[in-house]
């Protein structure tokens, strides 16, 4: 997740759970960190899943660990972009 910190921390000193919140329940950033796996860091299909797949364990592990209503809505639809990205992935 290193590699999404330095997307998400660009004006940011330190990682919070405020803004991974908000960054999981962000399309925008998703797509945004989808496109960046493909074109800027050239991996593949397995590397992006395996990207896909710690981001969904990510919202997984705040699902369990307490956040807001408003959050856990954002985060239920994140789950369903995420499945619909590794979709097209071919295995």
């Amino acid at each position: 997740m290193l590699k999404l910190s330095q997307i998400l921390l660009q004006d940011e000193e330190e990682l919070t759970f405020d803004i991974v919140d908000c960054s999981l329940c962000s399309p925008n950033l998703l797509f945004k960190f989808v496109d960046t796996m493909q074109d800027d860091w050239n991996l593949g299909h397995a590397g992006r899943i395996g990207y896909l797949d710690a981001l969904a364990e990510l919202v997984d592990y705040r699902k369990v660990n307490g956040t807001s209503e408003s959050v856990l809505r954002g985060l239920a639809s994140t789950e369903i972009y995420l499945k619909r990205c590794v979709k097209p992935f071919p295995k």
